[in-house]
């Protein structure tokens, strides 16, 4: 009897597959980057590791992105860990991909001088999901990052 349980709750076990949380390789998207969590995430070609807050939260329990302006801290490296030139550029393009004739807005982020710190303020016209498209550049190197946001 006992034999069985564990070779049920073995068999159990397996049938659930990974559970590393780990997307697919074609994600490239990060539903909720002001949740607190600075880890860093790689551009869609791997060029660069980037970790974005949102210092405009209203909350320290549960962070929500607002309507209005909202200020973020991009942080840039590149995949190998060196920082980016003085030439570097940070450009954020977003709209709401619900609401295409909204159009979409590019703006270009203001380098804090050290090679990796970026700062842009983002302004949320309304409720809803929005996409952000990081566009880095940097000499030779080009590389994008999307990522959405709930504004509430």
């Amino acid at each position: 009897m006992i034999n069985y349980f564990w070779t049920l709750l073995f068999l159990g076990l397996i049938s659930c597959g990974p559970m590393n949380g780990t997307p697919p390789e074609s994600t490239n998207t990060r539903n909720t980057p002001s949740m607190g969590n600075n880890v860093s995430q790689s551009s869609k070609e791997s060029h660069f590791l980037i970790s974005i807050s949102n210092k405009t939260q209203n909350s320290f329990i549960i962070p929500q992105t607002q309507l209005g302006d909202n200020d973020y801290v991009i942080r840039i490296a590149h995949a190998d860990l060196r920082r980016l030139s003085p030439e570097g550029q940070v450009t954020l393009t977003y709209g709401m991909p619900d609401m295409p004739e909204m159009g979409k807005e590019t703006i270009t982020a203001t380098s804090q001088g050290d090679g990796t710190t970026f700062e842009a303020t983002l302004f949320f016209s309304m409720s809803g999901t929005w996409e952000i498209s990081l566009n880095i550049k940097d000499q030779l190197i080009e590389d994008t990052y999307v990522f959405t946001e709930l504004v509430k």
